[in-house]
């Protein structure tokens, strides 16, 4: 059974539901979940809020996060998390944003996107307030994007199922 369909089968076992908000993974975590047979009887929507403006615009996340943390951090990711439960009502959310990498940012002397090359946040946000978290991974700066962002999809829903089975 894939990753997906276990969590998947939990929520629905639960009668729970599901929302994504993606950056980094750019639709992959939502594809992967719409891949299971009936997923829409827990999967409700994603949004893939992939620049700044579409963070704030359809996630609600504030400018000055943005300008003080960056699209890139751990409150943001939060906020993109809340953002998705919200839009969509649903008990679950899950969150990715991150720099999926690029050896094209060594070529370019883009030593911003290079020095974060790899780092990406998770988060998932729960029915109630104590039931938030996230994660902080760091792959290698060999990778190629497609490993990163393949990556972060696995990782998002081990984190999402480990919390359900908590709850």
């Amino acid at each position: 059974m894939s990753d997906a369909a276990k969590v998947l089968n939990l929520l629905r076992a639960r009668g729970q539901t599901l929302s994504v908000a993606e950056s980094i993974t750019a639709g992959l975590v939502s594809a992967r979940l719409t891949d299971v047979p009936n997923s829409s009887s827990v999967f409700k929507g994603g949004i893939v809020a992939y620049s700044d403006q579409s963070k704030r615009m359809l996630l609600g996340i504030p400018s000055d996060i943005l300008d003080q943390h960056s699209a890139v951090s751990e409150q943001c990711c939060q906020l993109m998390a809340i953002g998705a439960r919200t839009a969509f009502g649903t008990d679950w959310a899950i969150a990715t944003t991150g720099y999926a990498g690029s050896k094209l940012c060594y070529e370019e002397s883009n030593t911003e996107a290079a020095e974060h090359d790899g780092l990406v946040f998770i988060h998932v946000v729960g029915p109630n307030a104590s039931t938030s978290e996230g994660q902080l991974l760091r792959f290698d700066r060999e990778n190629t994007r497609d490993e990163n962002r393949q990556s972060t999809v696995v990782k998002v829903l081990d984190l999402l199922y480990t919390m359900i089975e908590r709850s």
